[in-house]
């Protein structure tokens, strides 16, 4: 255990200039991939794709080579301008069903007592400093049901609208998929310009394969249904209702395309119930 932690602190100061540049701008944004770009959506193939935005990188070699380490999320980091490939700016988006994607969160934050000894944390990592101001939980651990989970996150996003709390105070895996992509106006000023491509996570591997030239067959995001009251426990909370309302319209609209993938502009994709 002392070893990673040393290897977990050389990681730091190897990639010290990407940890300030993502606490002082923003951890969540878009990657490239031999010119083509990709929003960065936790828990929604952001491991995958980061793994390949890394694989150039001198320092990501070195810790791989030498010290046995993959920390692609730590080499990375959002692009801070976006221009256009051949006369357009086209930006490949990759969703996931929200249920299965909330539970995966569960599964891999809020009961890995390994990476989470001390629980879990709904507010993202800057701003840790302002959880003792609300009054409902903002932190769960292995003894945390996945019913409760829910209910605590529905309760702190009530808190936060009745406090006026920015949306961003809440973890980036926590976020909802449809709210990240629309949230990229605040980093991007020529965001009306985007022209998204959004394909289910399962098609993931096959646009890679396309992107890098080789077969990917890597394994991507995936929950099984473990626990009988998974899908129970979603419906008892209304979580999707409440929170990730806009999540489940746009992906059943997804699953629904005749081609597999939808076409947005950043107005569109707004304007998209209409």
């Amino acid at each position: 255990m002392k070893y990673k932690s040393v290897l977990r602190k050389i990681v730091k100061i190897l990639f010290f200039d990407k940890y300030l540049e993502r606490f002082l701008g923003s951890d969540l944004g878009i990657v490239k991939i031999n010119n083509n770009y990709i929003v960065d959506i936790p828990k929604s193939g952001s491991s995958t794709i980061k793994h390949f935005v890394a694989s150039s990188s001198k320092r990501y070699i070195f810790c791989k080579n030498f010290l046995d380490l993959q920390p692609k999320h730590a080499c990375v980091s959002p692009l801070k301008e976006i221009k256009p490939i051949n006369g357009e700016i086209k930006i490949f988006v990759f969703i996931r069903a929200p249920e299965d994607r909330l539970f995966s969160v569960y599964k891999q934050k809020v009961l890995n007592l390994q990476n989470f000894p001390s629980g879990y944390s709904l507010i993202n990592q800057n701003n840790l400093f302002k959880t003792k101001k609300f009054k409902n939980s903002t932190k769960f651990n292995k003894n945390t049901s996945f019913l409760d989970f829910c209910n605590g996150i529905k309760n702190l996003d009530k808190e936060f609208i009745e406090n006026g709390q920015e949306f961003n105070l809440f973890d980036k895996h926590i976020r909802p998929q449809y709210r990240i992509i629309l949230n990229l106006k605040n980093y991007y000023s020529n965001y009306k310009k985007f022209k998204f491509i959004i394909y289910p996570i399962n098609k993931l591997n096959y646009i890679l394969s396309s992107f890098l030239g080789e077969d990917i067959n890597l394994k991507v995001n995936s929950t099984q249904n473990e626990s009988v009251n998974y899908i129970k426990d979603i419906n008892s909370s209304k979580i999707i209702d409440h929170f990730y309302k806009d999540d489940k319209f746009l992906y059943e609209k997804l699953i629904d395309a005749k081609n597999g993938y939808l076409e947005h502009t950043f107005e569109s994709l707004i304007n998209i119930r209409n």
